[in-house]
């Protein structure tokens, strides 16, 4: 179907695994969950995969937000190309 359709499939990550927290430890079990995901991503065939932005508490600073966004995404993205996916940012 999706031949003779000419759509593609994108992998769709759930919008609460913690990308950004806090908290590296956490960060780095999301890491592992997005990990399989995009193995599954890349089994099904998906040149695409999400993440989510996740807006963090108001006393931690917008710099901070980024830091450990991309401390997950940054890791994440090099495997994602190595497999010929590209991650997206939802939020």
């Amino acid at each position: 179907m999706l031949e003779t359709s000419r759509l593609g499939v994108v992998g769709h990550t759930a919008w609460y695994v913690p990308l950004g927290s806090p908290f590296a430890g956490i960060r780095d079990a999301a890491l592992r969950e997005f990990r399989r995901c995009l193995t599954a991503a890349h089994a099904i065939g998906a040149r695409l995969m999400n993440t989510h932005y996740r807006k963090l508490p108001h006393s931690f600073t917008a710099a901070n937000a980024i830091h450990w966004h991309v401390d997950t995404l940054s890791p994440l993205c090099e495997e994602a190309a190595q497999m010929g996916l590209t991650i997206i940012l939802e939020h």
